[in-house]
């Protein structure tokens, strides 16, 4: 090829138009061959779930959306929107689910990092509710399935807070995610005795 060429096929890779259609020509390829990207909740690509620090981080991600949108005091007010005020008890509504015991854990300890104190008794307290589902995708044993968890404010029989996130597991990893038992939401403030609330569920 002459030097000509050369530097004529070079200035046309480098245009901005020939970026751009080499972009999508790679997505669409990426797509095609089956390496495409899921969306989480939040719309960001989906997180894989292989260590301890991937439920704290779901915990850190959580807390800092709760101050973000308002919903906890906060230096940085939202305007028109009055927090709600600690202090805070965390409802396991899967008891005996490792991940959501260590999830409250961590969500406690960012509540507490933030100088919010934490109950150890629903009566009077703001209650933030955690619940659990896993999808399970047809497939063997040890391959990839999807899980999702919640966290609410249910004030007067209603869901006023509601946030989702989804993470990637490997299937052989479902029990540590999964308890024995559910347990009812709990409204805010909290009661010793509370009825269900009416929650949206993935269906499994």
């Amino acid at each position: 090829m002459s030097r000509i060429r050369q530097e004529e096929v070079a200035g046309r890779i480098m245009s901005p138009r020939y970026v751009r259609i080499a972009l999508a020509a790679f997505v669409v390829g990426a797509l095609a061959g089956g390496a495409r990207p899921t969306l989480a909740a939040d719309g960001g690509l989906e997180r894989r779930a292989d260590a301890v620090k991937d439920w704290q981080n779901a915990a850190v991600r959580f807390v800092n959306s709760m101050q973000q949108k308002g919903f906890i005091p906060s230096a940085n007010r939202v305007p028109g929107r009055t927090p709600y005020l600690p202090p805070y008890y965390i409802n396991v509504m899967s008891p005996g689910s490792t991940f959501l015991e260590e999830l409250k854990q961590s969500i406690e300890w960012q509540l507490l990092d933030r100088d919010l104190t934490i109950s150890r008794t629903p009566v009077g307290a703001t209650v933030i509710n955690l619940d659990i589902d896993v999808v399970k995708w047809g497939g063997d044993v040890g391959a990839a399935t999807e899980l999702v968890w919640r966290g609410s404010i249910v004030v007067g029989g209603r869901v006023v807070v509601k946030s989702s996130d989804v993470l990637a597991i490997s299937r052989s990893d479902v029990p540590l995610y999964m308890g024995a038992s559910s347990v009812p939401a709990m409204a805010t403030p909290g009661a010793p005795v509370l009825g269900p609330a009416v929650t949206l569920r993935y269906a499994r």
